[in-house]
């Protein structure tokens, strides 16, 4: 089976690099496309066989060149299976398929309401097409689930997949506790909230820093710790 992951931005992050090697070990071949102008990853040079390209799209004006380009590259490589992810991808990849109609497209929803809060009506519209489109949806938890039947009303069946991780990397360690909250100013008693995330619009900053304040009426002792890049 032959099975792409096309992906807006840059597949970088623990899920490509766990799904690609799982894949792998399934008997799957696996390719991965990027929207955007890239180069192929560091770590993909651990799986050269694992082929990898790059559309260029800079913007909304090449979506309609992009489509036609994995169009080209889904049929060169005769691939069974398109995953996508993210919304310009999603919105590519289901163009794509009215120019090459032989993969599958899973269209995956990361998250609940980014798209009301970053998009227009149009977005949400557009958004739910995609969706009732695929031939097979998924999301990431059960609450995005219920969000997508509830408030976005989209009618397809939705199947739950969860992000997968390696639980040992994250397991309790109270030297690397210690060591981080001394590095940072913590107490040892001090109730520490840990978000990571791009400070990016949509990924929920404000409603946190919103919530925080009211955590500190009842837990004084609460910190907020932010990590991640942008601004």
């Amino acid at each position: 089976m032959r099975v792409c992951h096309f992906i807006s931005s840059a597949p970088e992050g623990h899920y490509f690099k766990s799904i690609v090697p799982g894949l792998l070990e399934k008997g799957c071949d696996v390719l991965i496309a990027q929207l955007s102008p890239g180069q192929r990853p560091l770590w993909l040079e651990k799986y050269p066989e694992v082929l990898f390209t790059s559309l260029g799209s800079k913007g909304n004006g090449t979506l309609p060149l992009a489509c036609f380009r994995l169009a080209r590259f889904l049929k060169a490589n005769a691939v069974e299976i398109v995953h996508t992810h993210l919304f310009d991808a999603g919105l590519v990849a289901s163009l794509a398929k009215y120019l090459y109609g032989r993969p599958k497209y899973v269209y995956m929803r990361h998250h609940t309401s980014v798209v009301r809060i970053l998009g227009s009506s149009f977005h949400v519209r557009l958004d739910r097409w995609m969706a009732e489109r695929a031939d097979h949806l998924v999301t990431v938890s059960h609450n995005a689930k219920d969000y997508m039947q509830s408030v976005d009303r989209i009618s397809s069946p939705i199947d739950v997949v969860y992000l997968g991780f390696d639980f040992e990397r994250y397991a309790p360690d109270r030297d690397s506790r210690d060591a981080v909250r001394n590095e940072f100013g913590f107490g040892d008693n001090d109730l520490v909230i840990g978000y990571v995330g791009n400070f990016a619009p949509g990924k929920g900053h404000e409603q946190l820093i919103l919530a925080y304040e009211e955590i500190l009426k009842t837990h004084p002792e609460a910190r907020l710790f932010l990590i991640g890049t942008g601004r």
